[in-house]
């Protein structure tokens, strides 16, 4: 037995409100949640075939793979301002440089971790100079003192 059907005609573009129609698909993105740069990379075939494996498994694109992996290293390093998951600057959050003025042990712990990170994936620690200047940024230089009307012209 066929069921029978009404066969239903293009959608008008104006609903009964008389407001137009919204076309098809996903909701549109707020601007901000648009990524709006390309990254572009060379790799050998190998490589790509297993990233795309890892990405599978995960059932995400290689892009998003890659964007999470590299979110994750940059997150890893605390002296990076947070990232969410898909590249903002986290708002909120202290800064490197506050958190490093207000928590110098976690600070030190989430540098152990990063350093030890650093050793697994790229086969050195990070350089502990690396922290050395980042504390050198961490401190506001203060001009020096100057007091008004010493004489100098200006």
């Amino acid at each position: 037995m066929v069921k029978k059907g009404t066969i239903l005609g293009p959608r008008n573009a104006i609903t009964q409100q008389g407001k137009p129609r919204r076309p098809p698909g996903p909701p549109p993105k707020k601007a901000e949640d648009i990524r709006t740069e390309r990254l572009v990379m060379r790799m050998h075939p190998d490589l790509l075939d297993q990233l795309s494996l890892l990405a599978r498994e995960r059932g995400m694109s290689r892009s998003a793979y890659i964007e999470r992996v590299l979110l994750g290293w940059l997150n890893s390093d605390p002296r990076n301002p947070r990232l969410d998951g898909i590249g903002r600057k986290v708002e909120g959050v202290p800064t490197p440089h506050e958190l490093l003025q207000t928590n110098g042990v976690r600070f030190g712990e989430r540098w152990s971790k990063f350093s030890e990170l650093s050793m697994a994936l790229l086969g050195e620690k990070a350089q502990d100079q690396w922290l050395y200047d980042f504390q050198d940024q961490a401190i506001p230089s203060v001009p020096p003192f100057r007091p008004v009307g010493d004489g100098e012209d200006d």
